[in-house]
């Protein structure tokens, strides 16, 4: 998996923990927990859906001549959402935006902080990633899922 939720982590001003506290009757700030949770849940699932509906565009999908994402693209989008939910520091950064570029290729983007990161899927099981923080050199690479 991308080093980009380490990255994030050391390079924006938000602070970051993994480990989980559990107590025997829920605080305020565990019931707040709980339903960041129930939040990630929801923008997990409406992803990963709105990433399947891609199956029914057609070329032209946006009046202007753009292509139709493949299937195996489309497949391969769907195999990276999963990847990315079930990667328990990934789960905490769903995707700040989805889109289609004309060409068919699948773009996912983050925003977090002064760092901005893009993961584009133009081909079967590989994701190209951009990671770009202010001020920090920006760094591209190839990952085969």
């Amino acid at each position: 998996m991308s080093a980009l939720p380490r990255y994030l982590q050391e390079n924006s001003s938000a602070t970051w923990s993994s480990e989980e506290i559990v107590l025997p009757t829920p605080t305020p700030a565990q019931t707040l927990l709980f339903s960041v949770e129930a939040q990630n849940v929801e923008q997990w699932e409406t992803l990963e859906a709105r990433v399947f509906s891609f199956r029914s565009l057609g070329n032209d999908w946006d009046g202007e001549g753009a292509l139709a994402p493949k299937p195996e693209v489309v497949n391969t989008a769907i195999d990276f959402v999963r990847l990315l939910k079930r990667n328990e520091q990934f789960y905490q950064f769903a995707p700040t935006q989805l889109s289609i570029d004309p060409t068919g290729a699948i773009i996912f983007e983050w925003r977090v902080g002064s760092v901005y990161a893009d993961a584009e899927i133009s081909g079967p099981r590989t994701v190209e990633w951009m990671i770009s923080t202010v001020g920090l050199k920006t760094r591209h690479e190839i990952q085969n899922l």
